[in-house]
């Protein structure tokens, strides 16, 4: 059979597709369990939240105060500082996916997790307990679609009821109001901020990555492929070995045959 001197030739040397099938699950877990929310402290604010909500700010909210060099008033929901985990983020330093080092004191961690542990525990101080939780605006900021974009499609979006928008909407304008100034200037902001944030709060919008983001998304559409790949190349394998399983080839052939070819 033409199938036969494949089987013998992949059989040994491959591992089994149990082997690549529990690889692939363990790498499909690990984006989500780096991505897994923690929450600290008594009131539980989530430091996982709030750090999306401090990546969105800076790359969104605060280019607009910069463009029409404007300050953002007191009492803001986008105010980045004094937040609860601000001093902690600017202290983290990302050395690699699996090397995170404590700023305050130089240990390093395994799992940024880890870290946020650590800090809690060593260096309390440095968490500005009774200040705002950044984690508060991510429902305005869309934190779990600019974060993950790639979790959101088209059924998600068919699901949406405007209803369940008008909420939010309602803060959101509340928010952009109490964040900006009086006059031309803070008009402007206004504006921007509107269209920035409470735009994107309807059903057709919601799940649209601002453009802001668009090469992080694109980054992991390219793991997503990876990930396709590897699962397809598997799938063939395991289906190769039924194949020869089903052919009857003995073991002790196959690894003679691998040899012999050599």
């Amino acid at each position: 059979t033409s199938i036969g001197p494949f089987c013998l030739s992949v059989a040994r040397p491959l591992p089994s597709a149990r082997q690549l099938a529990t690889v692939l699950i363990l790498a499909a877990l690990l984006p989500i369990g780096y991505r897994a929310d923690d929450s600290s402290g008594s009131d539980r604010c989530s430091r996982q939240k709030s750090k999306e909500a401090l990546s969105i700010i800076e790359k969104l909210i605060l280019p607009i105060y910069e463009r029409h060099s404007a300050e953002i008033p007191p009492g803001c929901l986008f105010q980045p500082k004094p937040s609860r985990y601000y001093d902690n983020e600017k202290r983290t330093f990302a050395n690699s996916v699996s090397n995170w080092q404590c700023g305050y004191c130089g240990k390093s961690f395994y799992r940024e997790s880890s870290l946020w542990n650590h800090y809690e525990r060593r260096h309390p101080e440095t968490v500005a307990n009774g200040t705002a939780c950044l984690a508060d605006a991510c429902p305005l900021l869309r934190c779990r679609v600019l974060s993950l974009p790639e979790n959101f499609d088209f059924w998600r979006q068919a699901l949406c009821k405007e209803a369940q928008m008008l909420p939010l909407m309602e803060k959101c304008i509340q928010a952009v109001a109490s964040c900006t100034h009086s006059g031309q200037t803070g008009k402007a902001v206004q504006t921007e901020l509107y269209d920035s944030v409470c735009g994107y709060l309807t059903c057709d919008k919601y799940y649209t990555v601002h453009k802001s983001f668009i090469p992080r998304a694109i980054s992991s559409q390219i793991w997503k492929v990876i990930l396709l790949v590897l699962g397809l190349y598997a799938y063939y394998i395991f289906v190769c070995m039924h194949m020869c399983d089903l052919l009857g080839v003995p073991r002790e052939s196959r690894h003679y045959y691998t040899h012999k070819r050599r």
